[in-house]
């Protein structure tokens, strides 16, 4: 039983690092969308 928890703590751990990339990622990725956006705005 305890092999079964150490598994699962390194299951999580591993998902909470990819939540965190993905977060990362995501604010990028609106960061460089209203960059692009304000400057079409400006091009109008």
């Amino acid at each position: 039983m305890h092999r079964v928890r150490i598994a699962a703590r390194a299951v999580l751990a591993e998902l909470d690092a990819v939540r965190i990339v993905a977060t990362i990622l995501a604010r990028d990725v609106v960061t460089v969308l209203a960059l692009l956006a304000s400057q079409g705005h400006l091009r109008a």
